[in-house]
């Protein structure tokens, strides 16, 4: 196959399409990587865009661009951008949160720091590369630095500690964002991620939420049988969910308006158990709102509510869990979205917690 896809007239964008679908199956048969990649153009150093590029780029993205099909791209497991960055909070905290960035900044600078992001970068997000005594090398953010050590986090989103009397080389680095990030994506899916970056924080569907929307989730890894024969009881909810241990839960964001689209979450027919945190800081009765394209079971702590699409609950101050369980069946081209607000005449005061 490699042999036979030199000889032929394979496009750029249909080489990448068959680089990602190799990768997704886990191929990475070396001569057909080589091949495939140098038909897709990635064979050499991406380089900045020249500013007659920018203007070009300027006019086809304000033309072509499509923000909602850039918003799935932007979710893209591949990309990897909401490891690295939260929008309105929701997603990584690696990088500057991008939910205000479209209202401001023009997009000529947004589409020349996607493509050259090492071009202008703020002192907060400068990386340090350190080399140890013993000649590790460390690359990272810094997090936090006493007299005693340096805390780096690297692209990964890991802490790493480094004691200051194992320091012996310090230098700035670059961006953590990878060079040629969008290298991977045809021209079309370039200009949809551009659209929709710039779009963000500006009046209409990408504008910063004002509701109390919960868009950081959890979902669980693995669901145990117990919790996939049928709604489980209040015992087996707090012995395999509430006490679940942090790394059984993998981190899920909503779209920008809130939902949660449940077709990105299908795994093998298994039932889909999502959670997220509400903190209260003032105890009061608050309303959770459920609004999906199928019935779902919640539950506030362990006090369940079945096939309900409200329901109003006490919570004494500190943290809560809203748990939410949706049936495989049911997340074909369907979407969950929930708000926390106020009861009527209600004192409570809290916040979402949309992600650590």
């Amino acid at each position: 196959l490699a042999a036979a896809l030199a000889k032929a007239n394979l496009s750029a964008d249909a080489a990448k399409r068959v680089l990602r679908a190799m990768f997704l199956a886990g191929r990475n048969d070396a001569p057909l990587v080589n091949v495939v990649s140098k038909l897709a153009g990635l064979g050499v150093a991406p380089r900045p865009p020249s500013a007659e590029e920018v203007r070009r780029l300027v006019a086809e993205v304000a033309a072509k661009g499509d923000a909602a099909r850039g918003e799935r791209v932007f979710r893209r497991a591949d990309l990897g951008c909401l490891k690295c960055h939260a929008l309105n909070k929701a997603g990584g905290n690696i990088g500057p949160d991008l939910g205000p960035v479209g209202a401001a900044s023009p997009l000529d600078y947004i589409i020349t720091s996607i493509l050259d992001p090492n071009l202008s970068i703020k002192e907060e997000y400068l990386t340090k590369v350190i080399t140890t005594a013993s000649g590790t090398i460390v690359t990272g953010i810094v997090r936090e630095r006493t007299k005693n050590q340096v805390t780096l986090k690297d692209a990964t989103g890991k802490l790493v500690r480094i004691p200051a009397d194992e320091v012996d080389m310090e230098a700035n680095g670059k961006s953590l964002m990878p060079e040629g990030v969008t290298g991977i994506l045809t021209r079309g899916e370039s200009l949809d991620l551009i659209r929709f970056v710039s779009e963000l924080g500006k009046p209409g569907p990408y504008a910063i939420p004002s509701a109390s929307l919960v868009r950081g989730w959890k979902r669980l890894r693995e669901v145990p049988a117990a919790l996939r024969e049928g709604v489980p009881n209040r015992d087996v909810l707090r012995d395999t969910v509430l006490r679940a241990n942090p790394e059984a839960w993998e981190p899920v964001y909503a779209l920008v308006n809130g939902t949660l689209p449940l077709d990105e979450l299908r795994q093998g027919g298994e039932v889909v158990y999502l959670q997220g945190e509400v903190n209260v800081s003032r105890a009061g009765p608050v309303e959770v709102a459920v609004k999906s394209g199928t019935p779902v079971t919640f539950w506030v702590d362990e006090e369940p509510f079945e096939n309900q699409a409200r329901a109003t609950v006490k919570l004494s101050a500190g943290r809560h869990r809203l748990t939410v369980r949706v049936a495989a069946a049911d997340t074909v081209a369907s979407g969950l979205r929930v708000e926390v607000r106020k009861s009527a005449k209600s004192k409570a005061q809290f916040e979402i917690v949309q992600g650590e």
